[in-house]
């Protein structure tokens, strides 16, 4: 049985978000002319620490009780 983790999801979504608006402050530095963006963008940067974290977070509730089973472990890296 799949658990569903929505509340994490839109968390996982979140950090996604703060990492592309990180990547479009630092193109408007690169190529741009005028600065639009604020910098306070640059805190995006901290969306792919959050975004491991919850990656972790993830991996270790479906596989909790289930370590040190070898069927266990060759299902979740295959799947």
């Amino acid at each position: 049985m799949v658990q569903k983790l929505e509340n994490i999801q839109a968390l996982r979504g979140v950090a996604v978000i703060m990492v592309v608006l990180f990547h479009l402050m630092t193109i408007e530095q690169k190529y741009g002319g005028d600065s639009i963006l604020p910098g306070i963008m640059s805190v995006g940067l901290g969306g792919v620490d959050l975004f491991f974290v919850i990656s972790g977070f993830v991996m270790t509730t479906i596989l909790q009780g289930k370590f040190g089973k070898l069927l266990a472990l060759q299902s979740f890296v295959w799947t």
